[in-house]
């Protein structure tokens, strides 16, 4: 193994099973990468850089808290209930970002918000067959480069458990709208797993904290109408 570019931010909650093949499947990318995990459920032994054993379920906020101290160019998370069937996923991603600006994230799931609709009737874009800007790119799946996350306040996540995807698609874009990419390169080198009700989403009021983190967080000015968006001069 050579010098780490990445670094991979893992969480583990209720899902240690599954975390064996995914840590494997990041040790087999064609690009060097570091594995950083946030153990929120009982302790785990796994084959990672560093693990973090917390008192409780913080939920994915503190992978952030992880990935600000990452020492490399890149930074990525991957959900534990999504699994990697691509060896060049890393490789792609890299490649996707060298034609788009530093603050782009790069994902395989995202959201299109629209000003009349709550988060349930926003456009929910999930491995698409062309490149599609998006204005959120969902937790399942995030990369990009380490400077994206400079100057993320880490108290922007209280009260928002489970916001983190939000949060952070908002603050590197800086609250501009379609700054972000979900990129048809790597489409087909993400699988979700079945789901086995662990989810977040199925909360009671889930839907409409993720509405209100999205309002608060994006300039909404940019959007007039259902999906149209005005030209921001900010460089994604």
């Amino acid at each position: 193994m050579g010098t780490p570019i990445v670094t991979v931010g893992l969480l583990n909650w209720k899902r240690p099973q599954r975390l064996n093949s995914l840590v494997e499947t990041i040790r087999a990318q064609s690009v060097d990468a570091q594995v950083w995990l946030w153990n929120n459920g009982d302790p785990v032994t796994l084959p990672v850089d560093r693990c973090v054993q917390s008192s409780k379920n913080f939920g994915c906020w503190p992978r952030w808290k992880m990935l600000l101290d990452a020492p490399t160019a890149y930074v990525m998370t991957v959900d534990d209930d999504m699994g990697i069937q691509d060896g060049n996923l890393m490789e792609k991603c890299i490649a996707a970002l060298s034609t788009h600006g530093h603050s782009t994230i790069v994902g395989a799931f995202g959201v299109v918000g629209a000003a009349d609709r709550n988060y349930l009737g926003f456009s929910h874009l999930h491995r698409p067959d062309r490149d599609c800007r998006v204005d959120v790119v969902k937790g399942k799946f995030m990369f990009m480069r380490k400077e994206a996350l400079k100057g993320l306040d880490l108290k922007s996540f209280q009260g928002r458990f489970g916001m983190d995807d939000i949060i952070v698609s908002a603050h590197a874009a800086k609250g501009t709208l379609g700054c972000h990419l979900l990129a048809s390169s790597i489409s087909r080198s993400l699988v979700p797993a079945e789901d086995d009700g662990n989810g977040l989403s199925e909360e009671s009021g889930w839907y409409d904290r993720r509405t209100e983190a999205y309002r608060s967080l994006f300039n909404q000015d940019q959007r007039r109408g259902n999906d149209t968006v005005v030209q921001s001069k900010h460089a994604c």
